[in-house]
């Protein structure tokens, strides 16, 4: 497999036409190398699919913040990025239906 720009291992055609990308949380963890993070369409960023950290970007951008706030608010939701998801472990695990998740 060859890999991406992020969390997803490519699989391709020889000849370079097609290709289809596997993001595996379970069996293979990513987390160590994960740069992804998801705006909901209500403005807010999920900054792990495994966790329930996110912040709230609306407020902001309704709020009229300056090019400046946001770029700063978007570096302290990156430093708040959690180290790892725990899809495995008990007893809350997170149930996130991928049509709210943004993308």
């Amino acid at each position: 497999m060859l890999p991406g720009g992020g969390p997803a291992r490519y699989l391709g055609t020889a000849d370079g036409h097609f290709s289809v990308g596997f993001i595996t949380p379970l069996s293979q963890h990513f987390c160590a190398t994960c740069n992804r993070v998801r705006l909901t369409v209500d403005g807010q960023m999920n900054l792990c699919l495994g966790q329930e950290q996110r912040m709230d970007f609306r407020t902001l951008l309704r709020g009229g913040a300056s090019d400046e706030k946001l770029a700063a608010a978007v570096r302290r939701a990156i430093d708040l990025k959690p180290e790892r998801h725990e899809f495995h472990e008990p007893p809350d695990k997170l149930i996130r239906f991928m049509n709210t998740t943004g993308g």
